[in-house]
């Protein structure tokens, strides 16, 4: 038995090689011999035969999805930024090349 562990936003309970998600502010419940039982949340209580767990497989493919997402969302906001950023500078060469064909149609 171990102690809840947290990854990302979430806490997961490792019970019996399984892992079992838990809500925020979730208290752990366990029986007189120690015994992982569920979880109490206010006044409801969810027993252990009502949750549905991961075993170890399962665990390290959903945390590997949620880190490979966050990944992807962070290199596509820098991308974005860049590619706004040439934007800008591309919007700025053609100010100045405007400003360019002002001046040589003044010259004319």
């Amino acid at each position: 038995m171990q102690a809840a562990k947290t990854s990302m936003t979430e806490t997961y309970y490792h019970y019996n090689n399984m892992y079992y998600k838990l809500p925020e502010n979730a208290m752990i419940m366990k029986n007189a011999q120690g015994e992982f039982t569920g979880y109490q949340l206010g006044g409801n209580y969810i027993v252990l035969a009502n949750m549905v767990g991961l075993n170890q497989d399962q665990f390290k493919a959903l945390h590997i999805g949620k880190y490979e997402g966050v990944q992807a969302a962070m290199t596509s906001n820098a991308e974005s930024t860049n590619l706004k950023k040439f934007g800008v500078d591309a919007g700025s060469i053609g100010v100045y090349a405007g400003s360019i064909g002002v001046s040589a149609g003044q010259v004319g």
